[in-house]
């Protein structure tokens, strides 16, 4: 038996952009600049990532001996060829992509080379494919152009994205929205990690078909320490008060939206701090 897990979208660029082609991109794990590729154009470098969504639980499951073997495949912007590594007893591939655009909108990206492999591995047989994210180009195109009803197939989502939510943001999203109404049942089970992604497909799907999961934590690096301790590790004073965000520094994320409002905040309260942890695009 193999488990494929699929993710549906390429690496951001913003460690290739901010970075020395000559040295491959650092990352939250040092350990993959070891594993990764040289190669004669942009992004110069391969990446084989074991902290994305798909090589986390990959890897973790690994770690209990599995009775089966697991490959992590992802599509790749700026690849030619697919790109195969071994890391830890899991198969990482990484399948040239393309951007998916018309005019001045963009749909997402799109991989050939990976659907055709899914198509090898289902003529194969003894397959379970798990899709990780759900309302991406990547992944409903795998569901639209390929057969997946005899092969059993797991969907984890993440975001608490939901259709008609989406489909009020921006309402291109209704193709995407048909594809998804009528090749969701070629889906057997479905994980959400989202309490309003769950409750939204627990309605629409049929008993027993969604689960609600949460990613649990290493209680050897997180644990909980006094209020006290933690000012004086981060440097600040008990005294202030603290507006904390973790996440990427873009608009989508409404960090523009956070840092106007701490600046109105912080002209009527003078102990008041705002800390942004992660990164930018930019």
């Amino acid at each position: 038996m193999k488990v494929i897990h699929i993710l549906g979208h390429s690496p951001a660029n913003t460690a290739y952009e901010s970075g020395n082609s000559d040295q491959p991109p650092k990352t939250s794990d040092a350990r993959e600049q070891d594993y990764a590729v040289k190669i004669g154009k942009f992004p110069f470098w391969v990446l084989f990532s074991k902290m994305d969504f798909h090589t986390k639980m990959a890897h973790e499951i690994q770690n209990l001996n599995p009775p089966f073997t697991q490959e992590c495949w992802r599509p790749y912007f700026g690849l030619e060829d697919i790109y195969e590594k071994e890391i830890e007893h899991v198969i990482h591939k990484n399948f040239p992509s393309n951007k998916v655009s018309v005019g001045k909108y963009n749909f997402g990206e799109w991989s050939s080379e990976l659907c055709n492999s899914i198509y090898k591995e289902i003529s194969l047989g003894n397959v379970l494919f798990n899709l990780h994210g759900l309302h991406n180009h990547t992944i409903n195109r795998i569901l639209l152009n390929c057969d997946l009803v005899n092969v059993p197939v797991v969907a984890t989502q993440r975001g608490g994205n939901y259709p008609e939510f989406l489909l009020k943001k921006n309402p291109l999203f209704f193709f995407q929205y048909i594809i998804e109404k009528y090749k969701f049942p070629a889906i057997d089970k479905f994980q959400f990690q989202s309490k309003t992604s769950f409750n939204y497909f627990n309605n629409k799907l049929p008993s027993g078909k969604s689960t609600l999961f949460q990613d649990g934590i290493d209680f050897k690096f997180f644990y909980p320490v006094s209020k006290e301790e933690a000012r004086k590790k981060i440097g600040f004073s008990k005294d202030r008060k603290l507006i904390l965000y973790v996440g990427t520094f873009t608009k989508n994320k409404g960090v523009d939206s956070l840092i106007s409002m701490f600046n109105i905040l912080r002209k009527e309260f003078n102990n008041l701090d705002l800390i942004l942890v992660g990164g930018s695009e930019k």
